[in-house]
């Protein structure tokens, strides 16, 4: 089973963000990714969706019970 590569664009839909901000987690390494590059030079961000689960598991906040 393949695991399916987003643009910044879809990822954004997925995780409720601008797709700058996307990019700004992959230039950051804040979320895994694989970057190859354009034509002209650009980096081009692809995520996977495992990817975006796993950030999604690591930067969600649980309520603490008192």
């Amino acid at each position: 089973m393949t695991d399916t590569l987003l643009t910044p664009r879809q990822a954004a839909a997925q995780l409720h963000m601008s797709p700058r901000a996307v990019r700004e987690l992959c230039s950051s390494r804040q979320i895994t990714h694989i970057m190859t590059t354009g034509p002209q030079g650009q980096a081009r961000y692809r995520i996977s969706q495992s990817a975006i689960a796993a950030f999604l598991r690591e930067h969600t906040v649980t309520r603490r019970l008192s």
